[in-house]
């Protein structure tokens, strides 16, 4: 177990009363000085490292969203003095929590559950990036990340989380995911479905082509996240392809290549994905095995081949410049 850390701000806005024996140390007090103690627990800012070499990457000053901070008691990762105050964004994991709502919302929890944990490992030596919501930014880092409205060929870049996120490692900044369950809403209608996948594959596409050459070449993404970066926007246009090669393949090959074809590059991947699923929540979902199969084909199959059509028409959208 890492040090376990008490944001101020949290403690100064939180109406349960504080027990000091949960935590080791008070972070985020700029006005703290030397010695200073709360509840008997030692005070720290941006001028006091804890000292021992060995901080959580949850420890850094100004950490609060909206002057609340966030309070967790168990180590995430490992960080150098030095290292820690490079980190300049904590995004939590998050797990959709409305998949209650209909039949839809069942299946598409499935398919975004998949997609964020997907994301987790990912970000385990790649490209992490900043969802939108649950996450934590360093406030100085938001003074040099620039305008969050920007535009590409005279319209608005609408995934301004994936830019911005690019933006924390052109400015030296570094980027830590933490798996730690938070809730997050998903889809419950196709129209909201539709919209979102269209956003984020059409986005996806604006940021590729406006900042390919910082994709490139910028110091602060390793070689890896740059491939991992670079696959997952090319990856917008190039999964809808999939069906039409499908297609194609029956068209010009024999019968039994084209099957074999298309079981590896369409059904295997699903079919590991949705294995994965099941076993993720075999514990947690107590109903009847028919209703979970059913979701997890609904999630991995049906909700997977509408957003593919979505991405169609984004990529579409995006050549004709619409």
């Amino acid at each position: 177990m890492g040090t376990r850390i008490l944001f101020l701000s949290l403690l100064l806005t939180s109406a349960a009363p504080f027990s000091p024996s949960l935590y080791d140390v008070i972070w985020d007090s700029p006005s703290a000085g030397p010695g200073t103690t709360l509840g008997g627990l030692p005070t720290y800012s941006d001028a006091q490292p804890l000292g021992n070499g060995a901080l959580t990457a949850l420890a850094w000053a100004n950490a609060s969203i909206g002057g609340v901070g966030i309070m967790l008691g168990h180590q995430a990762a490992q960080s150098s003095h030095t290292e820690l105050f490079k980190l300049g964004v904590l995004q939590f994991h998050t797990v959709p929590t409305n998949n209650h709502f209909n039949r839809l919302s069942r299946a598409v929890s499935v398919a975004q559950h998949a997609l964020r944990m997907t994301y987790l490992m990912r970000a385990r030596g790649g490209f992490a990036m900043f969802y939108g919501h649950n996450g934590m930014w360093r406030r100085s880092l938001l003074d040099v990340n620039g305008s969050w409205l920007e535009h590409y060929r005279d319209n608005v870049i609408v995934t301004e989380d994936l830019l911005k996120t690019l933006g924390v490692y052109t400015n030296g900044y570094s980027f830590e995911y933490m798996n730690v369950p938070t809730g997050e809403w998903v889809p419950s209608s196709l129209k909201a479905l539709d919209s979102m996948w269209m956003r984020w594959t059409y986005g996806g596409f604006q940021v590729l082509f406006k900042y390919f050459r910082p994709i490139v070449t910028a110091k602060g993404l390793s070689r890896m996240q740059r491939i991992d970066l670079a696959t997952m926007l090319v990856s917008y246009g190039t999964s809808p392809l999939t069906y039409p090669l499908a297609f194609l393949w029956f068209a010009v090959l024999p019968a039994a290549q084209a099957a074999l074809l298309v079981s590896l590059v369409l059904w295997l991947p699903m079919l590991l994905c949705a294995g994965v699923m099941w076993r993720h929540h075999r514990g947690a979902d107590r109903r009847p095995m028919l209703k979970r199969l059913g979701d997890l084909y609904a999630g991995m199959f049906l909700v997977e081949t509408f957003i593919l059509a979505v991405q169609t028409r984004a990529v579409v959208n995006f050549i004709a410049g619409k």
